[in-house]
């Protein structure tokens, strides 16, 4: 199988301390599990505002979603507050929304064929 370069730009995050952490995932049954992630990967936040790149090379060809999570405190975890709602900035390939959680894998999916580039915004 054919593997190819991922570029994942994520966007309009905030001037903050903390990291910007990028999951990947190859299936549905894996997808939002943190013990199945593919790819994990960990930038710093921008100190000026500026978008965030990761270049995942030599990605086999397939069918992924990802999801950003900008971790403020550092612990590598989505934060909640009293009534459940994330505390800390997140986004999902394909500009992805969900009611009430996540939006699905099908949802957040995208076609990796050679160089891909899709950009993530974190709300």
């Amino acid at each position: 199988m054919p593997a190819g370069t991922l570029h994942v730009t994520v966007q309009n995050i905030e001037d903050s301390e903390g990291d910007v952490l990028l999951a990947c995932f190859d299936r549905a049954e894996a997808w939002m599990q943190t013990d199945q992630i593919l790819i994990g990967e960990r930038a710093p936040c921008p100190r000026d505002g500026q978008d965030v790149h990761f270049m995942i090379r030599e990605l086999p060809e397939g069918r992924y979603a990802c999801c950003v999570l900008v971790d403020l405190n550092q612990n590598q975890k989505m934060d909640f507050n009293l009534v459940g709602y994330p505390t800390e900035a997140h986004g999902f390939s394909n500009e992805a929304t969900g009611r009430m959680g996540p939006p699905s894998f099908e949802e957040a999916a995208f076609d990796h064929r050679g160089e891909t580039r899709i950009t993530i915004s974190v709300r």
